[in-house]
C-alpha cells in the first residue's frame, strides 16, 4: 500500500477533490493506528518499550496542543512526521511476524522494487509526456505543490549535485526520487545479502544489480549511503570478511566526507543538509523547549505560512526535532533510538534480521543530515521489521527456556528411574 499509494493518487487526481485526496493519503496512517489499538486491546498487557512509545506519542500530542505554531496544516504535517518512529515501532512489536515471514516479506519487497525500477525506466525515457498523461499536474494541485513544478514535472525530479550537471532522477511509483532511493537502498540489501530469496545465484546478482541501477538513477544520497555503508558492515558481520568490510567502510566514509565538503563549497544541496542540522542545534540553545510543533523543518517551511528560509532544521530530521521540541524532543528521540538499538543488537545472529538491524543503524545516522530519512513511505519497512525482530528474539528466548526446563525435567526423571 505504501509503495503504490502515490502513483494511485496521481492516476485518480483528475476525478477527486482535495478532501478526498487527503482522506486517501491518510488511510495508511489510520490503518496503523487502528491496528495498534486493536492489538493492545487483544493483548491487554504490553512491553515496557511499547508503553514508552505510547507515552512519547501522548507527550507529542500534549506538546502540540500547548505549543503549536504556524498554520494548522503545517502543525499537522509536522506532528505526523514526529510520531511515526514510535508508531512504527509499536506496530512492529505488536504484529505477528514469524521467522519464516521475514523471507516472504523480503521476497515480496524485492519484487515490488523490480516493478518500481521498470516503471522508473519508462518514467525516465518518456519524462514529461509520461507524467502529463498520468495527471501529475492535477496531483500537485491537490497537494498545493504547483509552485514546486517546472515544465510539467517536480523540480525534485532533477539534481545539480553531481559536477553541477542537470541530471534527471528516477521518480517511478513513489513520485519522489529521494524516498524511492531510500526504499531501493534496503531493497538492494535484501536482494544481495539474503540467502532465501532466489534459487539461483545468477538471479540473485542480476536482481541486485537491477535494483542498484535504479538506486543510482534516483541520485538519492540517503538511499545510496544506506546501501553502501550497510553493505560494508554486512560484509564483515554476515559474510565474515572483516578486513574487506573495514576497508570499504573507511573508503566510503572518505568519499562521503569529500563529496559533502565539495557540495558545501559549491553551494549544492549538501550545504542545505548540514545547515539544517546546524540551525537545529542553534535553535536548541535559543529555544530550550523548542519553537513549537510546526515551527521547524521542511514541512513547516512548505505548509507553515512562514517566510522563505525563516524556519530552522531544513533538510535534517534531527535538526527538525530540536527546532520544534528542544531538549524534550531530542532526549525523547535519543532514548527511543538507544532502546531500539539495544534491543536489535541482542537479536539472534540470523542474516535476514542482521540486514534490517544494520540498515536501521545507518538510517538513524543519515537522519542527522537527511530530513526525509523519517517519513511514512521512507522508513516504514526499516522500523517495523526491526521492531518485529525484537519480538522474535523474546519468543525464541521463551521457547529456549521452556526447552531447557523440559530437558532438565526429563533428565531428572531419567535419574530417578
Amino acid at each position: 500500500m505504501c509503495f503504490f499509494q502515490n502513483i494511485s493518487l496521481v492516476l485518480v487526481s483528475r476525478f477527486i477533490n482535495s478532501t478526498e485526496f487527503t482522506l486517501i493519503a491518510l488511510s495508511k496512517e489510520l490503518y496503523v493506528i487502528i491496528y495498534i489499538l486493536k492489538r493492545i486491546v487483544e493483548k491487554r498487557k504490553v512491553s515496557v518499550d511499547v508503553m514508552f512509545c505510547a507515552l512519547a506519542i501522548m507527550v507529542l500530542l500534549c506538546y502540540w496542543i500547548m505549543n503549536g505554531t504556524g498554520t494548522f496544516k503545517g502543525q499537522l504535517s509536522s506532528f505526523r512526521q514526529l510520531y511515526l518512529p514510535f508508531a512504527f515501532y509499536m506496530f512492529g512489536r505488536l504484529c505477528d511476524i514469524h521467522t519464516t515471514d521475514y523471507t516472504d516479506i523480503m521476497r515480496y519487497y524485492v519484487k515490488v522494487c523490480v516493478i518500481a525500477v521498470t516503471v522508473g525506466i519508462v518514467d525516465m525515457i518518456f519524462g514529461v509526456v509520461f507524467w502529463s498523461q498520468l495527471g501529475l499536474s492535477e496531483y500537485a494541485a491537490l497537494k498545493n505543490n504547483l509552485d514546486y513544478m517546472r515544465d510539467g514535472m517536480y523540480r525534485s525530479f532533477y539534481t545539480y549535485d553531481f559536477l553541477g550537471l542537470k541530471l534527471r532522477r528516477m521518480a517511478s511509483i513513489l513520485v519522489d526520487p529521494v524516498i524511492l532511493g531510500q526504499l531501493f537502498g534496503i531493497g538492494f540489501l535484501f536482494a544481495f545479502f539474503s540467502d532465501g530469496l532466489f534459487k539461483k545465484k545468477a538471479h540473485k546478482y542480476l536482481c541486485s544489480l537491477y535494483i542498484f541501477i535504479g538506486l543510482i538513477l534516483t541520485f538519492a544520497k540517503g538511499g545510496i549511503i544506506i546501501a553502501v555503508f550497510s553493505s560494508c558492515i554486512l560484509l564483515g558481520k554476515v559474510a565474515k570478511k572483516k578486513i574487506v568490510s573495514y576497508g570499504l567502510l573507511f573508503l566510503g566514509i572518505c568519499v562521503f566526507v569529500i563529496f559533502t565538503l565539495d557540495s558545501i563549497e559549491a553551494g549544492h544541496s549538501g550545504s542545505n543538509h548540514v545547515n539544517g542540522l546546524i540551525s537545529g542545534i542553534e535553535s536548541l540553545f535559543s529555544y530550550q523547549l523548542g519553537r513549537g510543533i510546526g515551527g521547524g523543518g521542511n514541512l513547516a517551511d512548505l505548509y507553515g505560512g512562514f517566510e522563505n528560509n525563516s524556519v530552522p532544521g531544513d533538510e535534517s530530521y534531527v535538526g527538525t526535532v530540536m527546532a520544534q521540541m528542544g531538549w524534550i524532543g531530542l532526549i525523547m528521540n535519543l532514548l527511543f533510538w538507544c532502546k531500539f538499538f539495544k534491543n536489535v543488537r541482542n537479536t539472534y545472529v540470523g542474516k535476514d534480521i542482521n540486514i534490517i538491524n544494520t540498515a536501521c543503524v545507518v538510517l538513524f545516522l543519515t537522519s542527522f543530515i537527511n530530513f526525509t530519512a523519517i517519513s511514512f513511505n521512507s522508513c516504514f519497512i526499516y522500523i517495523i521489521l526491526g521492531a518485529a525482530g525484537v519480538t522474535l528474539l523474546k519468543e525464541e528466548r521463551i521457547q529456549l527456556i521452556a526447552s531447557n526446563v523440559g530437558k532438565n525435567i526429563m533428565r531428572g526423571n531419567h535419574e530417578l528411574l
